[in-house]
């Protein structure tokens, strides 16, 4: 593994947390001059709360926030486990990453075994929940893989020994994985290798896939820049410039008619709306990384490392993550439940 703050990276050499949110809404009866309560019905909460959570490792051990608060997995080896992705479902937070250096997941602090892995040579980077299914994304001895339900699903046209998995997304009944593969990046909708255009080979991978509508975005590099494809076509992000071995976007949200992207950046971590880079509140310029963001409403939520320490900007103002270990932690993954 590289150093913690580009923890992925790690595995490209080698190898949200989840929610319950719990929102009252005001059943407020807008009765009639009859008298009979009958009308329009209830009315929605005027101050919807978000609640966050939020991925990541700490002290070396795979953890989440919970709206700040550091909240320990049970079944994670203190020192020997990391978090990668998360996501939630219904009352279930579930966390992808690694534990004793395999490939797991957990589903309410319970460890999940994703059979196929094989120990020291896999590793768990995304996840999605669809139905009562559970697919998880990775690697195992070097290939790009997904599991779902804890099986192991190859995936058409992986280079044995030369490609990685890094997200996965489901929409309707169609599974898509993005990842790298033997130098350029990939997209797999249902298995099956999808083209995106203009790729430089060797010089470019997918990082994060995300599906609105019909729309496929995937986030990556290309070329010595952090860029996104949107259904296949290449969109630049300005502002960022050579890093090696690439440049990464590394996670993408779509809201409404705006893109939410964030990655590596010349200078202090930022994000990009809509291609326009925005600054966020006190990141230390060459010490800092924006790794995931997410949208809710008109908030714009981003994690990331800042000085090697795990925070939150909601809206680009700083917030700070209880019990996050200074220096030696790094958060992967968020989800916003309103």
């Amino acid at each position: 593994m590289k150093n913690l703050k580009r923890i992925k990276a790690v595995y490209r050499i080698a190898g949200l947390i989840a929610l319950v949110a719990v929102i009252g809404f005001a059943m407020v009866a807008c009765g009639g001059d009859d008298g009979t309560g009958s009308g329009p019905g209830p009315l929605p909460d005027p101050d919807p709360v978000d609640i966050v959570y939020i991925g990541g490792i700490n002290n070396k051990t795979a953890v989440y926030w919970k709206d700040g608060v550091l909240q320990t997995i049970t079944e994670a080896a203190s020192g020997n486990s990391w978090a990668f992705a998360l996501t939630v479902s219904g009352s279930s937070v579930y966390i992808a990453g690694g534990n004793e250096s395999i490939a797991v997941y957990w589903k309410d602090g319970v460890l999940q075994p994703l059979t196929g892995a094989v120990s020291g040579k896999s590793g768990a980077c995304g996840i999605a929940v669809s139905g009562s299914s559970v697919y998880v994304a990775g690697g195992n001895e070097s290939t790009a893989v997904y599991w779902k339900d804890g099986v192991l699903q190859p995936l058409t046209g992986a280079v044995s020994g030369k490609s990685y998995a890094w997200d996965i997304a489901v929409s309707g009944s169609s599974v898509y994985v993005v990842g790298n593969n033997d130098g350029h990046p990939a997209l797999w909708k249902d298995g099956v290798l999808q083209p995106l255009a203009d790729v430089v080979i060797g010089t470019s991978g997918a990082q994060c896939v995300a599906v609105s509508g019909s729309s496929v975005y995937v986030g990556g590099g290309n070329d010595g820049i952090a860029v996104y494809w949107k259904d296949g076509v290449l969109q630049p992000l300005p502002g960022n410039s050579a890093f090696f071995p690439v440049p990464y976007a590394w996670d993408i949200a779509v809201s409404g008619s705006s893109v939410y992207v964030v990655g590596e950046v010349d200078g202090p971590a930022a994000y990009w709306k809509d291609g326009v880079l925005q600054p966020l509140d006190g990141a230390v310029s060459g010490k800092s990384l924006a790794h995931n963001v997410a949208v809710s409403g008109s908030s714009v939520y981003i994690v990331g490392d800042n000085d090697g320490t795990a925070v939150l900007w909601k809206d680009g103002v700083l917030q700070p993550l209880d019990g996050a270990a200074i220096g030696n932690s790094q958060p992967w993954g968020i989800a916003v439940v309103r």
